[in-house]
């Protein structure tokens, strides 16, 4: 792989902006520090392949193992915005199917020492669906508060920049990786780019202060982060 480019080291550090902005804002609610989380392991798992690759040491089984934590970590987040008891029961338990069917590809489908071609597209998808869900339940709902100034809108559209960002680069940088390079990493910073913008929604929703309110009846009571 080429060196890294300034869009590739801008888009690690572009992933503490949601702690930075939940730290400022002494945020406790479970959604915002499940995308805290999130961030952070994947601050971390950037943090231990960066090292490993100083040192000239395949780091490719590090993204394997650090994706399905974050994927666990921003699912249980977006669980939290639900509208009714039956969508967050739902799409937490979706977490351990998604956590299982993420390590089964990756062990009996993957080479851990390349980009993953199944694994990852799974997390970029599931995180994608569940964003937009979010995004359309709660854009159509009735609300008093309007949605440019609602944590949630923020929030799970960043999430949903992030999954689309991703989506195809696996089995695509696969694929060009022996023979074009240069596409490979001409993908890599436009995903990068992609990642900036996504974190910096993310961290702008952390920043709202006054989520949005359900007006009329729902399934079960709102929890608005």
């Amino acid at each position: 792989m080429a060196e890294p480019t300034i869009l590739m080291h801008a888009s690690a550090l572009a992933q503490a902006l949601p702690p930075i902005a939940a730290g400022l804002r002494r945020s406790r609610s479970p959604a915002h520090q499940a995308i805290v989380l999130g961030c952070a392991v994947s601050i971390a798992g950037d943090a231990v392949q960066l090292l490993l690759a100083m040192q000239n040491i395949n780091n490719f089984w590090v993204s394997y193992t650090v994706t399905p934590l974050v994927g666990a970590a921003f699912l249980f987040g977006l669980a939290a915005w639900q509208l009714t008891y039956l969508e967050r029961l739902t799409l937490r338990l979706a977490i351990p199917i998604y956590v299982v069917a993420h390590f089964t590809l990756a062990l009996l489908t993957e080479d851990l020492r390349h980009f993953s071609r199944y694994a990852a597209p799974l997390h970029s998808l599931i995180i994608l669906v569940a964003a937009l869900w979010t995004l359309i339940r709660r854009s159509f709902a009735q609300s008093e508060q309007p949605h440019l100034e609602s944590d949630w809108f923020w929030v799970a559209g960043g999430l949903a920049i992030y999954g689309a960002a991703s989506a195809a680069f696996g089995p695509v940088a696969s694929i060009l990786m022996r023979d074009r390079i240069d596409l490979v990493v001409a993908a890599v910073n436009v995903r990068s780019a992609l990642h900036i913008l996504s974190f910096a929604a993310i961290a702008w929703g952390l920043q709202c202060r006054h989520p949005a309110k359900l007006s009329g009846p729902s399934s079960s009571p709102l929890r608005s982060a």
